[in-house]
């Protein structure tokens, strides 16, 4: 009898957070009355620098908890591998724009591990509060509408 090894059965694997947040009560309906901005990211790392890239993780949530209009957020990476992506929802524009580029950690690990991101892009669309929370794979289809080759397979 074949068996496979425990690392195959890895090899393209993804493991991947629910979204949560403390716009969502327990049950996954938002607190807030919508529409809302979901955003998904998908990053691809250096080789070997996976733990630089994710030193930052902590210090970034924790900024999402404080940040006014956040709803909620889940993370998934390929085990083993060097891709990451996020999905993140928010009350509205204003709010996701000014966690991603106003002063704090998530700007900080984007100038940080600037040399170690081999590529990222992002999808945006609006979401209705009846259709959260959103699955991952609502979220990775419109990445793919939004750049179906990713940039570093260009």
């Amino acid at each position: 009898m074949y068996r496979l090894s425990p690392l195959v059965l890895l090899a393209a694997c993804g493991i991947g957070s629910p979204l949560s947040g403390p716009g969502l009560a327990d049950d996954g309906t938002p607190v807030a009355e919508g529409p809302f901005i979901a955003v998904a990211t998908h990053t691809r790392v250096a080789r070997g620098a996976g733990k630089a890239f994710d030193a930052h993780v902590d210090a970034i949530d924790a900024q999402l908890e404080q940040q006014p209009g956040f709803v909620a957020r889940a993370f998934r990476g390929r085990i083993p591998g060097r891709e990451r992506w996020t999905l993140s929802v928010w009350e509205d524009e204003e709010s996701m724009l000014a966690f991603a580029y106003a002063q704090g950690a998530h700007t900080e690990a984007m100038v940080e591990t600037a040399d170690v991101i081999e590529g990222v892009y992002s999808a945006k669309w609006e979401v209705a509060p009846e259709d959260l929370p959103i699955p991952w794979s609502e979220a990775l289809e419109h990445l793919e509408a939004e750049r179906p080759t990713p940039p570093w397979r260009e």
